[in-house]
Formats: structure tokens, C-alpha cells, sequence
């Protein structure tokens, strides 16, 4: 009898603890979902604001509260992706499509982005993304526009035309659609379908300066600038800080010889509040050789915020630039004292002292810079230029080669490495690395030139005169003239 009274009595403290456990768990879960929502709403406000530094760390706390939602995963992505940080921005986007499949503004997003790669592999994943959008969101403009993109890239012009021609039934004001399908009637050397189709979208957004912006730009390609003008200060009419029209009006008064109305211009773009546009004042200033007020400018910058990496570098590259080398080692050094890790600061003072020739100096931050950033592409490259000037070879070709290993676009770094390999005489090796040269980036003079110099010494004439022939078509550039004399001389001509 006490048995089951016992038994009964255990029965009941453990229903108790059981419903104890969930309550407490279920009070949990809603005191995380309670911080998650209050997080992802300021951060979204901070967004609003521009304040993507704020935005991030809201979005970041909102992950802490809710690691498997992926709605703060997106947030942060987009965030990141406003601050041009476009590899943490992919990462986090394709961190909410692992948690959820389905969420149609992260594959939205990766979308987009990948549809403008020069890969056409991901340019065909970025087509199936739209497409798995619509499936979840039909007709949704932005997937049409998207997916019309992709098919553009892809070679199908009538696919293309037919998801635009759906998107804008649909949705006639969707401006980016409007876009797509000029740029598919441009693609088409349809001139007039082009401009019919941003005049059609300006008149059904009279009020976008975006769309007039446009048009602008269309006039620009068809080389009717008086057309382009009137577009881009309508637009300003509008948006008197649109920094798209005001910059293409500075690139127009630049070609057009109105240097002091193209200064007034380019310092409207820096003050237009667009954290990005900043520095377009100073710039012009110095490419204008008016460099003591450059100079001034970039300090005022920099002191504006002494954490804007950017505007630092800008100021210790344009203190380099005119030998302020003390000024620009002066600036670092400060960095480094508020910071002792910032890779940055360590990188760009071994640049420094690498120039000065303080090679122990310059060798002990550039590996200070890797330890704390093991991917650097760009640290490893100047420890090459070290290893170098220490008369180092092996060792600065292992550098280089990680260099690529790390970045395969650092093309300084490819040149320089196929420019040892020949030197070592290992031509081969030299042609094999150009022949691996981003496609994007196959067609730069520099980098024919280079895979030209590797076939001379394999004395591979046949595919050394088409190299030459290639080089000639874009430019007659000096080492492209001074192959094909050597190729001549070789031939006996």
C-alpha cells in the first residue's frame, strides 16, 4: 500500500517538475523572442538612419537572442551589404537560406548578387534562385527582373523579354524591370526600344530621380550629352543629393572641360551625406594637382572620425604620395597605439618602411599583420616584396603563391610570380599561371603582355603572334611593340 502511494506521490512530482521544466523553458523562449524582436527593430531603425555600424550590432545581439532564426541572419547581411562589405554580406545571406530555404528575401538578395558575377556557373545559380522565388512569391517583380537578368547574361534574349513584358504587367511602375529591359534592347543594338522603355518608366514615376538617372545614362551611350544633362538636373531638381546624378553631371563637365563647375559638383557628392561618396571632392582636388588643398580635405576627413579606416588610408596614401612619409608613418603609428592589432595600420607601415628600406621593421608588422588577419591576401604579398628585397627568391615565390592561393585576383601578384618563374627558367610554369588568370581579367594589357613574355620564352611562336596580334587590338603598348620585334628579329625579318 505505501508502495503505490509512494509510486502515486512520485507520479505527481514528477508531472509537477515536468510541466515546471516546460513553463519555465516556454517563458524562456518568449523572454529570447521578446529580445530578438526588440534587437532586429533598432537595428532596422538604425538602418534607416544610415547607421549601419549601430544596425550591425543590433542585428548581431539579435543572433545571440535566436541563433536559429534567420531573419537576423538577413538583416545583418543586408547591413553589411550597405556598408560594401560584400563577403560577410554572401556569408550571412547564405546563413539565413541554410536556416530557411524558403526565405524569399535572402535568396532574393543572392540573386542578385551572384546575376552580375562574371562566372557564368553562378550567374546559372542565381537564375535557379529566382526561379525557386517565384515559385514561393508568383509574380513577384523583383524575381522576374532578376531571373530576366540571369537570362540575359545567359544568352536568352526571348526568355528574358517575356519575364519583363510579365513583371511590368504585373507591376507597371517596377522600375528595375523597366531598366533590365533597356539594358536587354541595348544588348539588342535596339536603340529606340531602349529609350521607349525608360521614357515609359519615367512618365509612369515622374517623380523617381532614379528613372531619370536612367535615361540619362542611355542618352549618354547613344552620345546625345545635352539630352543626358537635362535628365541628370532634372533628377537633381528632384533629389538635389542624388550622388548618381551628380556624379555622372561631374564625369560630363569633367569631359567637357568645366573644371571649376566640376569641382563645385564633386563637393555637392562629398557633402551629400552618402558615407561612400565622401571622398570624391578630395580626389578630384589632387588629380587636379591642387594638392595642399587635397591634403587639407583628406586631414579634415580623418580627423572628422578618427575610426574611419578609410578616410585614414586615403590620408596616409596621399601623404606618401607627395613624400610626407614621416606624416603618413605619424598617422599609423597614433592607430597603432589606440589599437595595436589593427591589421590595417600594421599593414600599411610596413608598405612604409619597406619603402624607406627598414626591412627588419617593415618585416616584423607585415607578419604581425597576418597573425591577426591569417587571410590576407595583401600581407602575404608585401612579405614577398620583403623577401625580395632581401634577395630571399624561393621565399618570395611561396608568398606570392599563397598570395593567389588566398585571392586569385591579386593580379601584382600573379605577374610578379610568373615574372620569377621565367626568371628561374621555368617558363612552363609561368604560361600555365597566366593561362589561370580570372577570365575577367584575361583581357588587361599587363596581364597579355606577361602571357606573352612566357610563350617568347618557350619560344611558342605560333601562339606568341596571336598573343602579340591580341595585345596590338586593344593597345600599342611598349612591350607589346617590343615583342613583336623580337618575334620579327627571331623570324629573320
Amino acid at each position: 500500500m505505501r508502495t503505490q502511494k509512494t509510486r502515486s506521490r512520485l507520479q505527481q512530482w514528477t508531472l509537477v517538475l515536468v510541466a515546471a521544466v516546460a513553463a519555465a523553458t516556454a517563458g524562456c523562449s518568449a523572454i529570447s523572442g521578446a529580445k530578438e524582436a526588440r534587437y532586429l527593430d533598432s537595428g532596422k531603425k538604425y538602418q534607416e538612419k544610415k547607421d549601419y555600424a549601430r544596425a550591425i550590432l543590433q542585428f548581431r545581439n539579435a543572433i545571440k537572442s535566436s541563433p536559429q532564426d534567420p531573419e537576423p541572419y538577413y538583416q545583418l547581411g543586408l547591413a553589411y551589404l550597405a556598408t560594401y562589405d560584400t563577403s560577410a554580406a554572401i556569408a550571412y545571406l547564405l546563413k539565413a537560406t541554410e536556416l530557411d530555404p524558403k526565405h524569399v528575401g535572402a535568396q532574393l538578395k543572392l540573386a542578385q548578387m551572384m546575376a552580375v558575377n562574371h562566372d557564368a556557373g553562378v550567374v546559372r545559380d542565381a537564375e535557379k534562385r529566382a526561379q525557386a522565388v517565384l515559385a514561393l512569391s508568383p509574380g513577384n517583380a523583383d524575381a522576374l527582373a532578376t531571373l530576366a537578368l540571369t537570362e540575359i547574361r545567359l544568352g536568352k534574349p526571348a526568355s528574358a523579354d517575356q519575364h519583363l513584358q510579365q513583371a511590368l504587367q504585373g507591376l507597371p511602375q517596377h522600375l528595375k524591370s523597366s531598366m533590365t529591359l533597356a539594358m536587354l534592347r541595348v544588348s539588342q543594338k535596339d536603340w529606340n526600344g531602349a529609350e521607349k522603355a525608360l521614357q515609359e518608366a519615367v512618365a509612369r514615376a515622374p517623380k523617381s530621380a532614379e528613372a531619370l538617372v536612367a535615361l540619362g545614362r542611355l542618352y549618354l551611350l547613344m552620345e546625345k550629352p545635352a539630352d543626358a544633362e537635362r535628365q541628370f538636373r532634372l533628377a537633381l531638381a528632384l533629389d538635389p543629393k542624388n550622388a548618381s546624378a551628380l556624379t555622372d553631371l561631374a564625369t560630363m563637365q569633367v569631359r567637357a572641360g568645366q573644371k571649376e563647375q566640376a569641382e563645385q559638383t564633386y563637393k555637392r557628392i562629398s557633402e551629400s551625406g552618402e558615407k561612400q561618396d565622401r571622398f570624391h571632392y578630395a580626389r578630384f582636388l589632387f588629380q587636379e594637382g591642387k594638392r595642399d588643398a587635397a591634403i587639407a580635405e583628406f586631414e579634415r576627413l580623418a580627423k572628422a572620425d578618427p575610426k574611419d579606416r578609410a578616410a585614414r588610408t586615403y590620408l596616409v596614401a596621399v601623404y606618401a604620395k607627395v613624400g610626407r612619409l614621416a606624416d603618413a608613418e605619424k598617422v599609423l603609428t597614433a592607430a597603432l597605439q589606440r589599437n595595436s592589432k589593427d591589421a590595417e595600420a600594421l599593414l600599411q607601415r610596413s608598405e612604409l618602411y619597406l619603402g624607406s628600406a627598414r626591412l627588419v621593421a617593415a618585416q616584423a608588422d607585415a607578419t604581425e599583420s597576418l597573425r591577426q588577419r591569417p587571410d590576407s591576401a595583401e600581407a602575404h604579398y608585401v612579405l614577398a616584396k620583403i623577401y625580395q628585397a632581401r634577395g630571399a627568391s624561393l621565399t618570395r615565390r611561396q608568398e606570392l603563391g599563397e598570395a593567389l592561393r588566398l585571392n586569385p585576383k591579386l593580379l601584382a601578384a600573379r605577374l610578379e610570380l610568373s615574372q620569377a618563374l621565367i626568371a628561374d627558367k621555368s617558363a612552363k610554369g609561368a604560361l600555365d599561371l597566366m593561362n589561370q588568370t580570372p577570365a575577367e581579367q584575361k583581357q588587361i594589357i599587363p596581364a597579355v603582355v606577361e602571357r606573352n613574355w612566357a610563350l617568347l620564352a618557350m619560344g611558342d611562336q605560333a601562339e606568341l603572334r596571336k598573343g602579340i596580334d591580341q595585345g596590338l587590338a586593344m593597345a600599342r603598348a611598349p612591350d607589346l611593340l617590343l615583342q613583336d620585334a623580337l618575334l620579327k628579329l627571331s623570324q629573320g625579318s
